[in-house]
């Protein structure tokens, strides 16, 4: 016979057992039984082909590797498309958990915590082939107008030629802009990856018969999602995406992932989005 003390006792116990089951499951990010979903927000942005942008299919490489990551640990996650400089502030303010994709820099080491990286950016120069240009290195922009779009990070190399006046950076609103003062003789290089460069390129008429690629890096950069400082739990969630990210890349999803969208292995990828810098926050 079970008196009534023992019932008692015995349900204190499975509610103590609940409590701990379900302090587990958070800590691991799952939902406790019962409990409503874990939803978490976050930013990216447009014109970042074949990287970011929601009209490609799963809004673009990155951006499905981010959602592939997140559903392989059953978190439940909202994705909202902004201007890249409205997404990285409201980011730093801890509206967002997340944002991506940006290369370190320092300052922004400050409002971000960086994931491992995602992916890897290599930076090469687009120049016209009437104007023989054809750069054997960074010394030979000197003098020359580089095109990077406003709010966009230079690799730390050129950043520091046009810390020193040694060459002009034009700063259109965006990166087809800069193409389209290249078509015009109006700039001399635009600064972009392989794939994203001949991407915006095409996308304003310009072809291998009218630019060319420098056969050279001019800085090879990881690229990240990087974790608001301010959002709860910060260095828990930039842990729980790094060991889903490794299991993604050993599970071979993360191959699949890329050749998809670019046709190639991920050792083979010719490089990530130069991702926007767009802002040092005042």
């Amino acid at each position: 016979m079970i008196v009534l003390g023992s019932v008692r006792t015995f349900s204190r116990r499975r509610l103590s057992l609940a409590a701990c089951a379900s302090a587990l499951l958070l800590a691991a990010g799952l939902p406790a039984a019962g409990g409503a979903a874990e939803e978490l927000r976050l930013v990216t942005g447009n014109d970042y082909a074949p990287y970011t942008d929601e009209n490609l299919p799963e809004g673009g490489l990155v951006n499905e590797l981010v959602k592939r990551i997140y559903d392989s640990i059953g978190i439940k996650y909202a994705i909202d498309w902004k201007p890249w400089r409205r997404g990285y502030e409201e980011g730093a303010a801890g509206e967002y958990v997340a944002t991506y994709p940006y290369i370190y820099n320092e300052e922004r080491n400050r409002y971000f915590a960086y994931s491992e990286p995602i992916y890897q950016s290599n930076l090469r120069l687009f120049s016209r082939i009437d104007a023989a240009l054809d750069p054997a290195g960074i010394d030979d922009l000197r003098d020359r107008r580089v095109c990077l779009p406003l709010g966009w990070a230079p690799g730390q190399n050129l950043a520091e030629m046009f810390a020193a006046d040694a060459v002009t950076r034009d700063m259109p609103p965006d990166i087809r802009t800069c193409f389209r003062l290249l078509d015009r003789a109006r700039t001399d290089f635009v600064l972009a990856n392989e794939i994203q460069g001949w991407s915006s390129a095409e996308a304003v008429g310009l072809d291998d018969q009218a630019i060319e690629m420098s056969a050279f890096n001019i800085e090879v950069n990881p690229v990240h999602v990087i974790f608001s400082r301010k959002a709860p739990d910060f260095e828990a969630e930039v842990a729980r995406f790094n060991a889903a990210l490794a299991s993604l890349r050993e599970s071979g999803a993360y191959d699949k992932i890329v050749a998809k969208h670019l046709g190639v292995s991920s050792t083979e990828v010719p490089g990530a989005p130069n991702e926007p810098d767009s802002a040092t926050l005042n």
